[in-house]
């Protein structure tokens, strides 16, 4: 198991750095979304109308998609899972589940995607310098477990902001207890979402886009064990 931090507050999450032991191979050869039609260009790494190098990169994605990856991820999550999904935690334990691609539209229990992706509205200025507008504060679909995000930025990228944060919110909208995950070269975040899993990105100026790949887990509808009132409330 890789060394990591846990973050228990203002929620839960796993920050792990030297994420990736082929770190620079990944990312000389981190895939062009340029062809992407959307300001946040993503793609799925099984979509077939996407081309990238799988040879260098195919190993490092079905390492996440397996069996294996999500029982030892659940496992870090223990404490969090108990509190809000014990029935679907108790059912990855027993391993009497079954997994598959998101996009296949099966009737699998838990289902996975890993995407590329990077920064949102990227926007050139006269000093050559690209500015992302980040993300508003916002909780993910309740229907997410967990989402693992590692980060490739571009070799020599000395930009600032494009950081992750973790937070609470006032009912007027205001933030309190904030945390800050650094956007840094081969540093993987794991962030299971629940009811009050607030979280933005900040904006970012860099000549480079802000570059990461996302692995993400998701459940059967009607596996779903929290009440969809209890999702964006606020404090």
């Amino acid at each position: 198991m890789k060394k990591y931090t846990s973050i228990d507050y203002p929620q839960k999450a796993i920050v792990i750095d030297n994420y990736c032991e082929n770190y620079e191979e990944l990312c000389n050869n981190f895939p062009d979304l340029g062809c992407m039609n959307n300001d946040a260009r993503r793609a799925s790494a099984f979509d077939k109308n996407f081309n990238y190098n799988k040879n260098i990169w195919m190993s490092f994605v079905e390492e996440h998609i397996s069996k294996k990856y999500l029982e030892a991820t659940c496992d870090l999550l223990e404490d969090h899972l108990i509190q809000w999904r014990p029935k679907l935690f108790e059912k990855i334990k027993s391993k009497n589940y079954t997994l598959g691609f998101r996009g296949d539209r099966n009737e699998c229990d838990v289902v996975y995607d890993f995407k590329f992706g990077t920064g949102s509205d990227m926007q050139l200025n006269s000093k050559s310098t690209s500015t992302g507008k980040g993300t508003d504060v916002h909780v993910d679909f309740q229907n997410k477990i967990f989402q693992t995000m590692i980060y490739f930025p571009n070799f020599g990228d000395n930009g600032i902001g494009g950081d992750f944060h973790l937070t609470k919110l006032h009912q007027d909208g205001s933030f309190y207890d904030v945390v800050k995950c650094s956007y840094k070269s081969n540093r993987g975040i794991i962030f299971p979402h629940h009811p009050s899993g607030w979280h933005f990105v900040t904006p970012r100026k860099s000549e480079f886009v802000r570059r990461g790949a996302a692995v993400i887990y998701t459940m059967r509808e009607d596996l779903q064990e929290i009440s969809p009132e209890f999702f964006e409330q606020k404090i």
